[in-house]
């Protein structure tokens, strides 16, 4: 969230323009954490099994699920943190 929310703070008070995005995380078929998970066991086929990410629930609009086409998931948790709190965070995003 910082590295999000640092730059929009600096773009307030500096000339020009930024945007930033934020998505779940997707390891791509190739790369080298792609290749690290599979070897602790994740499954290649369903690490790219994508699925649209719904958002509404944790107070995104519905008219913003289609207009980021690369906010996408494969369900499965990588990380540490609760899906539920991820996503609440990436609603809160949206919004801004």
């Amino acid at each position: 969230m910082r590295h999000i929310k640092d730059p929009w703070a600096m773009s307030d008070r500096l000339p020009g323009t930024f945007r930033a995005s934020a998505f779940i995380f997707r390891p791509y078929p190739g790369s080298p954490i792609f290749n690290e998970l599979v070897q602790q066991g994740y499954d290649p086929v369903a690490m790219q099994t994508y699925r649209d990410v719904d958002l509404t629930a944790h107070g995104a609009d519905e008219a913003m699920r289609q207009r980021d086409e690369f906010n996408f998931t494969t369900g499965q948790q990588f990380g540490t943190v609760a899906r539920d709190d991820l996503n609440q965070m990436l609603a809160g995003i949206s919004h801004e």
